[in-house]
Parts: structure tokens; sequence; C-alpha cells
């Protein structure tokens, strides 16, 4: 196969591969928000975790008490490159995994996986479509 023709598979693939990766996640938001508990607590600290290609990603430190007066922490498992300028601490609401306490992220807003999932929802079709303008151009 030609190189153009391996472009247009490729771009093909990543785009079709981060439609899923979209699709999946607004529907772990959707599964999160439907049976996952609700607090209201805060967001308290924040934590640098290196990510790909020398960045660094700020995770929130979540605290709120649970139903039974424990007060409990976790990591959100979602972050942001920039971090906030907001002061800490701050009031949030927060989805906690009734099967695992220490799995919680926060319900609403940037960190809480929507971005992420719309981000390569949206992306997804335009790899696509340069896959298959390069294929029909190559052919």
């Amino acid at each position: 196969m030609e190189t153009g023709t391996w472009m247009a598979i490729g771009f093909t693939v990543l785009g079709a591969v981060l439609c899923a990766t979209g699709i999946e996640q607004l529907w772990q938001v959707r599964d999160r928000r439907r049976h996952w508990k609700r607090y209201q607590g805060e967001v308290f600290d924040y934590v640098w975790e290196s990510g790909s290609t020398n960045s660094s990603i700020q995770h929130w430190i979540l605290r709120w008490v649970d139903e039974q007066g424990v007060p409990r922490t976790a990591k959100n498992p979602t972050g942001s490159s920039g971090g906030t300028l907001r002061s800490f601490p701050f009031p949030v609401e927060i989805l906690v995994d009734p099967e695992d306490p220490q799995r919680a992220q926060v319900a609403r807003g940037g960190n809480s996986g929507v971005a992420a999932g719309i981000a390569a929802l949206a992306v997804g079709p335009v790899f696509i479509g340069v896959g298959v303008l390069l294929g029909v151009a190559g052919s």
C-alpha cells in the first residue's frame, strides 16, 4: 500500500477511536449521575501528576462527610493541565460510588469528565473526515 493509503487508514481509525472514547466517557458520566450517591463537599487541595509528553495534570482532592458522619477524601480521577485559579477550599457537588467510597468525582464542570468526552467526540469526526478525504484523493 502507498503512504497516502496508510495515512487515510490511520486518520480514519484514530477518528473512530476518539469517537468511541468520547461516547464511552459520556456514558460513564451518565451512569455515575444515575447510580452514585450525591454529597455536598469541597475541593480542599490538589496534586500534580505527570501526564504524557512532559505535561502535568492537576487532580483535585475532594472532601465530604458520608451519611454515617464519616469524613472522607478522594482524588478526582479527571484533572486539567492548566490547574485552577479558584481559591481552596471551594464547594462542589460530589458523586461517590456506593460500592467503593474511595471512588468519587465532581458532579459538574470541566473536571466531571464531560468536557473530555465532548472534546473527543468533537475531534473524532474531523479525523475521520480527513481520513476519508485522503483516501478519496489518493484513489
